[in-house]
């Protein structure tokens, strides 16, 4: 593993850092290059921008397919070793229900290109399923291209167990693999 990393609550304390991200490219979304929106979103809005990142709010709640459903809850960290990492988000319902359908999975999470292969991904989703316990979580799902095999390692570093590769219709076409963390 690399160096000490910590999840930090995304504020204007640690905002220089993570604009320059911002400004070399890196994307908040692994889906969609969002870089150039988060960056005028942040100089725009900046209170408004962290507080996005910090979660405490509901995520977004449509499906694929337009329609809304239950809203979930979203706790959204940087990761941080005295600089910029990353970013790590735990999507979860407030009745430690699990989540929806159209909601993939409770983990998602990003490492700035100039950080990886440093063991950060293993490590911030170690610390943030024990933010998942502290909110009374008792398992995760995680998705991820089956083609991701750096993320598939860091998710057996975790413990996750292989589920499923298929194609969830309600969220896109592509196939996920699907893995399940035990609390």
């Amino acid at each position: 593993m690399g160096a000490e990393l910590r999840l930090v609550v995304p504020s204007a304390t640690w905002g220089e850092s993570y604009r320059n991200a911002l400004e070399k490219g890196w994307s908040p979304s692994t889906l969609h290059d969002r870089s150039k929106a988060a960056l005028a979103h942040l100089l725009e809005k900046p209170e408004e921008h962290y507080a996005t990142m910090r979660g405490g709010m509901p995520a977004p709640s449509a499906a694929g397919d337009g329609q809304q459903g239950p809203r979930a809850s979203m706790l959204g960290r940087w990761m941080w070793d005295g600089d910029y990492c990353g970013w790590i988000t735990l999507r979860y319902m407030a009745n430690g229900e699990m989540l929806p359908p159209h909601i993939l999975g409770n983990i998602g999470y990003s490492v700035v290109s100039w950080k990886q292969n440093r063991g950060y991904a293993t490590q911030a989703l170690l610390l943030m399923m024990q933010e998942a316990r502290h909110l009374g979580l008792r398992q995760l799902r995680v998705v991820c291209v089956p083609e991701n095999a750096a993320s598939i390692r860091v998710l057996e570093k975790c413990g996750a167990r292989y589920c499923e590769t298929r194609v969830f219709a309600e969220y896109e076409p592509t196939p996920r693999a699907l893995f399940e963390l035990a609390l």
